[in-house]
């Protein structure tokens, strides 16, 4: 997983290639500040990409996805939540947003 390779040394890529990466994802828009940084707190440091996709015309079907890496207060982990035939795209947002809420309290 190329998540895996960004966050752990070793492997194909080197050490200031995994660091312009995760720069990268650690430093996404506020706005994109959702997904599986969602519930967990500003202090945990956290990589992420999300995408969102209309799979029609009328915006009632949507394939939303968020993956990242996230490290803080003992936890370390790496999450990916792919969803589909969502009826809105906050639908999805929101049920990753969940997710990843229950995911960081579950590791505490």
């Amino acid at each position: 997983m190329l998540l895996r390779q960004l966050v752990q040394p070793g492997g194909p890529l080197t050490s200031t290639d995994r660091a312009y990466a995760l720069g990268l994802l650690e430093n996404v828009t506020p706005s994109q500040r959702w997904g599986v940084s969602y519930g967990v707190p500003l202090q945990a440091t956290v990589a992420l990409k999300n995408g969102w996709l209309p799979l029609n015309s009328a915006d009632s079907d949507w394939q939303i996805n968020s993956i990242g890496w996230v490290s803080g207060q003992g936890r370390d982990y790496l999450m990916a939540v792919l969803t589909t035939g969502d009826p809105t795209e906050d639908y999805g947002i929101d049920t990753i947003d969940g997710l990843s809420a229950l995911v960081w309290n579950g590791m505490g």
